[in-house]
């Protein structure tokens, strides 16, 4: 590419080289994103400008965020992807509905903003391939929040489609685009500072004059350009002084003021319609301008100063501090006028609704049902934010006590949809506490002198203001009147859901308790298991039962999911109670109602049974189901807990490539929707696979990551799977008398620091531990806990470990008989990696036994089988046995699990079960670009030339357990 500057961009060759490389690399199909970090007037916008002027044969999209549409769900979206339009009716059916309903091209219920997400991702993938592509958001700060989150979902998963994605933003609004590559733009080098403001000047320029100039800016472009406009030519010669204090910062909105003031007052009223509304459309400006008896031809004289740019579409302002300038200088009265005035002549009912309350000084019922309804009509579209932004100011109208608490209930709510957890608890703190009379605001009424006209300006104004956005409802301090508390069930519901997923488990639990007093018996029940599941993750037996006997005493629920709810209740009941027999019956039931439910959290329910019954088939297949029921319905925030199923069942039948891959994509979508402490226990259940696979480092750094939230917050089960890791990993490296250690005090840590499962499950490890650490007796005692549950449930694989540790524990002479009756019953289970633990430790013995030849059976088979899983510890620990029962051990060969990365191996598996790359993309919540890269770098390194070939030669070791 040849080198091209835009005429107003000086300086900036690390920022240019940057950028061109992002595209250079979108035109060889390798997607990249940069977000563009910098004060107002620094340049942002020039450097993206200049990236458009690289992107020949692109196709480039553009928006810009706008103040007065942040409310305004997917509108910044619907600019950006408006040429892509033709494009979304080739989308997979979910994500064109979501997307088609998103932008209001279709009518229908609220579609979740995963999936939203994942359909943006597509259309830009889907615009690729006929082109590389060149999207930019500027001011992104602006813009709302349901696009910022799509675009960001989006952004985060380019990686093969030829897209280049550029952003600017403030850094002092609140962050978008976490997480993304970041350039800061600060301001010009002295140097290039010097060269924009001769060339500003178009006359001679002092060099001490320049040097304050850009010493006083700090290199900033616009402050650069402003402030040489508003100097003389003897100023700028330095002839004659510069004023004190020069206009910078601050004092630039000043300046903006000052030229503001030359024009006519007709111009200047014009300006502030504009300012309110921010890029007014041409009919509204004409509509706004009649009812204030104005020519609209006045805003001529404000372009002509260089204010604003008019076209069909409307106003804009050259640069958002103009706007911003225009808008606080204006004042609350004359800013409250023009809101009425737009109230009156705005086209959307939307837009009408927000002018009216932002001009409201007193609580109006019938404004704030009218806030309401435009907040229905965003959830619609899954515009949360913008939902909860109308309530708020909706509580604020109300008259009604009981009304305005439950608005801002509902408020909440929508906070908590669109990922603000902040501010939803601030919310339900205000709902659930009354609160005094607010201030005042009378003093600052519009007069009523002239309805047509603003009214004069005034000095002095003492009326409270708020700090907001510029465009954002004014009026929200004006409401007065006590707040009476919202409906406290309700509220407690909220809070337990909230903490459930971010926050600790004893607070969760208490809140999910109360909110169980819910008049609508559906609801309760709902409350009662989410704090059962709070307890459940805590590790709290006693506040387990609590909440599981409640549910006997709720009013009857029809439904196949409320009876499996009950169910489920009924057995944790028993089983919290000591009494495992007991809920054997209710665990059983809820196993067979998961083929009449089609939910992702009842499946998962329903699969927790399953691995309490020790049936690692049903589990498996269910937790697989409520996966893929999740994916299918772009339920993006269930995936990570259907996944967390998955992974128990994937790691202990021996599917060790599948558990950790899919243990990783959990955590990466746990991430992004903000579910901390599903992201803690994912951790735990990474460091167990690092354990079995023999990665201590890995097992360590993952483990420490689960712990430190994990007793923060008193999630248990976390802790004890953290624990556990650990311990089996001492227990590989042959650390015995550590990795009792570490499971003695996991057994007999508080709730909220240890979980009885785990303990119960990990007790095979205990008793090997410990018997190899010389406690007998307590590696006894631990078994005995086991076995009591094993025989109970009748699962082959928990009674082939009772038989493993009975072989431990018995005299040398007797264990054989014990270890050939494990192998038996490993026989008829699905857990090879136990069952090649147990062949190793009898092949062991067999050794020391001088048996060698019968040993090196049980030793080779052990070694077959750790190196299918991908065990290497282990596998090393067989070879060494072999070599000491005097068989030669080649080195480990190299397994498909091994070969791939954790994503391609489930795009592999995927493949080998004939899916295409869109379905593939879907899946996983990448593109179909995405798909097709890691295809071909698949094809490469098995050395396969075909989808075809791939699904003929490795279908059987993609589905088999083990990877």
């Amino acid at each position: 590419m040849t080198a091209i500057t835009p005429p107003d961009l000086h300086g900036r060759e690390r920022e240019r080289a940057d950028l061109d490389a992002l595209i250079l690399a979108a035109a060889a199909s390798r997607s990249g994103v940069r977000v563009l970090v910098g004060e107002p007037g620094a340049g942002k916008t020039a450097l993206l400008d200049y990236a458009a002027t690289r992107a020949g044969g692109f196709t480039v999209l553009a928006a810009r965020g706008v103040p007065s549409e942040s409310r305004l769900p997917f509108a910044a979206l619907h600019r950006l992807v408006r040429p892509l339009t033709p494009l979304v009716d080739g989308l997979p059916e979910p994500q064109r509905r979501a997307l088609a309903v998103a932008l209001g091209r279709a009518e229908g219920p609220a579609p979740d903003r995963f999936l939203i997400s994942v359909a943006v991702l597509s259309l830009l993938s889907e615009a690729a391939e006929r082109g590389p592509v060149l999207a930019v958001a500027d001011d992104a700060h602006w813009m709302d929040a349901p696009s910022l989150d799509a675009l960001a979902f989006a952004a985060a998963r380019l990686e093969a489609e030829g897209v280049a994605l550029l952003a600017a933003r403030r850094p002092d609004h609140p962050p978008v685009f976490q997480g993304l590559p970041t350039a800061q733009v600060g301001g010009l080098e002295a140097e290039a500072a010097g060269r924009l403001v001769r060339e500003r000047a178009r006359g001679p320029v002092g060099e001490a004059v320049c040097a304050r100039l850009v010493a006083h800016t700090g290199g900033n472009p616009l402050a650069l350009r402003e402030i040489v406009d508003g100097l003389t030519p003897d100023q700028l010669a330095g002839r004659t002084a510069l004023p004190r204090p020069l206009p910078v910062g601050p004092g630039l909105e000043r300046a903006y003021l000052d030229r503001v003031a030359a024009l006519p007052e007709d111009t200047r009223t014009l300006l502030l319609l504009a300012a309110v509304e921010s890029e007014i459309d041409a009919a509204t400006l004409v509509r706004a301008a009649a009812h204030a008896r104005i020519d609209v031809s006045a805003i001529e004289a404000a372009e002509a100063a260089g204010l604003v740019q008019l076209s069909e579409a409307g106003v804009r302002f050259r640069h958002p501090l103009m706007r911003s300038a225009v808008h606080q200088g204006a004042g609350l009265t004359r800013r409250r006028w023009a809101h009425q005035v737009l109230a009156e002549t705005s086209g959307p009912p939307d837009r009408r609704s927000w002018h009216r309350a932002a001009a409201a000084l007193e609580p109006d019922a019938g404004l704030a049902a009218e806030l309401e309804a435009t907040a229905v009509r965003a959830r619609v579209r899954s515009g949360y934010a913008a939902a909860a932004v109308a309530l708020e100011r909706a509580a604020e109208l109300t008259p009604a006590a009981a009304q305005r608490g439950r608005r801002l209930v509902a408020a909440a709510w929508d906070r908590w949809q669109a990922g603000h957890t902040d501010l939803a608890v601030h919310l339900l703190d205000r709902a659930g506490r009354p609160t005094g009379v607010e201030a005042d605001a009378g003093s600052a009424r519009p007069s009523g002198d002239d309805p047509g006209r603003p009214a004069p300006e005034r000095t002095g104004d003492t009326a409270p203001e708020r700090a907001a956005d510029p465009g954002e409802p004014e009026g929200a301090e004006d409401a007065g009147g006590p707040e009476e508390a919202g409906d406290p069930d309700e509220i407690a519901f909220l809070s337990g859901v909230i903490g459930l997923r971010v926050g600790a488990t004893g607070t969760a639990y208490e809140s999910l308790l109360s909110a169980a007093r819910l008049p609508d018996p559906a609801r309760a029940l709902r409350a009662l298991m989410g704090a059962a599941e709070a307890a459940s993750y805590a590790g709290d037996l006693v506040r387990l039962a609590t909440a599981a006997r409640r549910a006997g005493s709720l009013g009857d629920t029809p439904g196949a999911r409320a009876a499996l709810m009950r169910a489920y209740l009924a057995a944790l009941a028993e089983a919290a109670s000591g009494d495992l027999s007991r809920a054997v019956g209710p665990l059983r039931q809820v196993v067979d109602a998961a083929g009449l439910v089609a939910d992702p959290d009842a499946l998962g329910w329903a699969g927790t049974a399953a691995l309490m019954l020790g049936d690692d088939e049903a589990a498996h297949a269910i937790s697989s189901r409520a996966v893929a029921l999740a994916r299918a319905r772009g339920a993006v925030t269930a995936v990570p807990q259907a996944l967390e199923l998955l992974v128990y069942s994937e790691l202990w039948t021996g599917r060790l490539g599948m558990a950790g891959a899919n243990a990783l994509e959990g955590l990466r979508l746990a991430t992004d929707t903000g579910q901390l402490n599903c992201v803690c226990h994912l951790h735990a259940l990474l460091a167990l696979h690092a354990a079995i696979e023999g990665d201590e480092h890995a097992c360590r750094e993952r483990a420490q990551a689960a712990l430190a939230r994990a007793r923060e917050h008193r999630i248990g089960l976390a802790a004890a799977v953290a624990t556990w890791a650990l311990a089996f990993s001492d227990l590989s490296a042959g650390r015995y008398g550590q990795a009792s250690q570490r499971l003695t005090r996991m057994s007999r840590a508080d709730a909220g620091l240890g979980h009885g499962a785990i303990t119960l499950l990990s007790a095979p490890h205990y008793v090997e531990a410990a018997v190899r650490d010389g406690d007998r007796e307590r590696a006894a005692r631990a078994l005995e806990a086991f076995r009591t549950w094993a025989e109970t449930v009748g699962s082959p694989w928990a009674r082939a470990l009772v038989e493993r540790c009975r072989a431990l524990l018995a005299p040398e002479r007797d264990a054989g008989e014990h270890y050939l009756a494990a192998l038996e019953l490993h026989a008829r289970g699905e857990r090879d990696f136990e069952r090649a633990r147990t062949a190793l430790l009898y092949g062991a013995h067999l050794r020391h036994r001088r048996r060698r030849e019968e040993a090196r059976d049980h030793l080779r088979e052990a070694a077959e089988v750790f190196e299918r899983l991908g065990a290497a510890r282990w596998r090393q620990r067989a070879a060494a046995e072999l070599r000491a029962a005097g068989e030669p051990v080649s080195g480990p060969g190299s397994s498909i699990g091994e070969v791939l990365t954790a994503q391609q191996l489930q795009i592999a598996r995927f493949v080998a079960e004939g899916a295409t790359n869109r379905e593939i993309a879907a899946r996983l919540f990448v593109s179909p670009r995405t798909v097709d890269y890691h295809v071909r770098n698949i094809f490469t390194k098995l050395g396969i030339t075909s989808r075809a070939e791939l699904i003929r030669s490795a279908a059987s070791s993609l589905t088999a357990p083990g990877v």
